[in-house]
């Protein structure tokens, strides 16, 4: 992993208080999200009486008043909220009331925020060294995505777990669809986190393109990112050289003819039998999408023999990284991450919005 300051963790008075807290999922859309059955699982087995909640929000003051409220333990941010609570944390840091990690301002976006320091202060007010740290666990959850699915197929020992080799070697290449907030957390792991540096954008919207190269610049030197326009830009080499594909755009139907020559070009990469490649040596497609799970990247994936990996498993794999920042890493090995995880696909499996 890329090096960090050390990892602020929740206000500790949480911990202690014996009082029943809750954690919210704040976004538009959130009432089919599974990950609520997993968080409380977790908050279960460490005898914590913390509930997680989907909480819809149409305005950032409802995003606010939760992350303040007295009776808030965290807040995992989504759509369309992540840049706006970046915004809004960097308006309280000028105030001592708020601060950003690094990792965060990097991606742009802010999905997990929390209160930092301030240990012992009941009322749950800001000042006095409380504040509310914004930071960015979608990169854990991506990473641990493609590393699951790698390590479980025939090219562990290509595609490895993340080791320090492949991040020193920065010898992979990697495909990334769409170009926007989902796709800069995707570049940050594949770079940053498994070592590809060099990543190939599918996207039918150039300036949208432009707009990622630029927000990625601070990733490092190293990083290439090249826009792909056409399939005949797809050469054999690249082919044959990419490990990865995250797919970061919902799973709406192609409609128009720029749609129609991006998904030409996804096609493109995925086709290795034109590079010589037999379907134990393809990569893993990972689809950040996952309402409805079987996205239609999932199916192309699967007709041309990849590993494919669909977006609930993101959910799962970051919340690692989350419950670091809630309770520690020491607490991390009394949780009973199995049972979450039986949790967590049981519901993707019973919710029928998301198995259409």
């Amino acid at each position: 992993m890329s090096s960090q300051t050390p990892t602020p963790t929740l206000n500790r008075t949480a911990h202690t208080s014996g009082k029943p807290l809750a954690l919210h999922l704040v976004g538009l859309n959130v009432s089919h999200s599974v990950g609520a059955v997993m968080h409380n699982h977790i908050a279960r087995s460490l005898s914590l009486p913390w509930t997680f909640h989907n909480t819809e929000c149409r305005l950032i003051s409802e995003v606010a008043l939760r992350i303040t409220a007295a009776e808030t333990v965290a807040v995992v941010v989504t759509m369309p909220w992540k840049t706006v609570v970046l915004e809004w944390l960097e308006e309280l840091a000028e105030t001592g009331r708020g601060e950003v990690s690094r990792r965060a301002k990097e991606m742009g976006a802010v999905n997990c925020v929390f209160h930092v320091g301030g240990d012992g202060d009941e009322d749950g007010a800001l000042g006095g060294g409380r504040r509310i740290y914004g930071t960015n666990t979608d990169w854990a959850g991506i990473k641990g995505a493609l590393v699951a699915a790698s390590s479980s197929s025939s090219q562990s020992t290509t595609l490895g777990s993340g080791s320090n080799a492949m991040h020193d070697d920065r010898t992979g290449t990697a495909v990334v669809v769409g170009a926007g907030g989902a796709a800069r957390a995707a570049i940050y792991a594949l770079y940053r986190e498994l070592g590809c540096s060099t990543i190939f954008v599918v996207n039918r919207d150039v300036r949208e393109v432009e707009g990622l190269m630029e927000g990625c610049k601070s990733y490092g030197e190293g990083l290439t990112v090249v826009h792909v326009r056409k399939p005949e830009e797809v050469t054999a080499t690249q082919r044959e050289g990419v490990k990865y594909v995250v797919v970061t755009i919902p799973d709406f139907a192609v409609e128009t003819e720029d749609e129609r020559v991006a998904e030409t070009v996804v096609k493109a990469f995925l086709d290795r039998e034109e590079a010589g490649r037999g379907e134990d040596e393809k990569g893993v497609l990972l689809d950040l999408c996952y309402e409805p799970r079987r996205t239609r990247h999932i199916r192309l994936g699967e007709k041309y023999g990849w590993k494919t990996v669909e977006g609930t498993e993101v959910v799962g794999h970051q919340m690692r990284e989350q419950w670091k920042h809630w309770v520690g890493e020491e607490k991390l090995e009394e949780i009973d991450w199995e049972g979450g995880w039986r949790e967590l696909r049981m519901a993707a499996d019973e919710t029928p919005e998301l198995n259409t």
